[in-house]
């Protein structure tokens, strides 16, 4: 039974309410990203105007401090980066951006891919069980992003089909090289 236009706008103001408190989370998480590594930066680098006014075994001291700080960022930033590759495979093989008519780079389907990825908020140590319940709350939450065909059938966004192999004539590759090695053969060599 179709719905009235009544039904019909109470359905899509309950879908942009939706939406947009995704696009809140997928903000505040962003954001919590940028001020992690802010300070992370910010520490770094009052930590080398200290230093610069040390000597000796105290500066020593003060450099190891500063590695073991860039390390610690630098492993936060590898796990988030992990982090974010597995909910993009997760997101492809449940058919984000599957299903979007493209040009054909694939800019469409990256941006919608990128998009989910963005809405998805765990913390960078999440396990796989993690990220499934997620992806899941989010197909609840926002199916149209996710292509019906989602079960593997369709290749990711952004891959362009194979391409065709032209018709060798039935030949095989030992035919064609035997071909090959018979022409470029003088007459004393094929005497001999």
């Amino acid at each position: 039974m179709p719905l009235t236009e009544e039904q019909q706008a109470e359905v899509q103001a309950e879908v942009q309410r939706i939406a947009g408190g995704i696009r809140d989370e997928a903000r505040t998480q962003g954001a919590r990203d940028r001020e992690t590594e802010i300070s992370a930066y910010l520490a770094a680098e009052a930590e080398a105007q200290r230093l610069a006014g040390l000597e000796g075994e105290e500066k020593l001291k003060g450099e190891l401090a500063a590695a073991e700080t860039a390390r610690v960022a630098a492993e936060a930033s590898a796990a988030r980066e992990r982090l974010t590759v597995k909910i993009e495979r997760r997101l492809t093989a449940a058919g984000v951006g599957a299903g979007i008519a493209d040009d054909e780079d694939g800019a469409k389907a990256e941006a919608a891919l990128a998009r989910a990825v963005r809405m998805v908020d765990l913390p960078a140590d999440a396990d796989d069980a993690a990220i499934a319940a997620e992806i899941a709350k989010l197909r609840d939450e926002v199916p149209a992003l996710f292509s019906t065909t989602g079960d593997g059938s369709t290749p990711p966004p952004g891959i362009p089909p194979a391409k065709q192999k032209k018709s060798t004539g039935g030949k095989t590759a030992a035919e064609r090289a035997a071909e090959r090695f018979a022409s470029t053969q003088t007459p004393l060599a094929k005497s001999a």
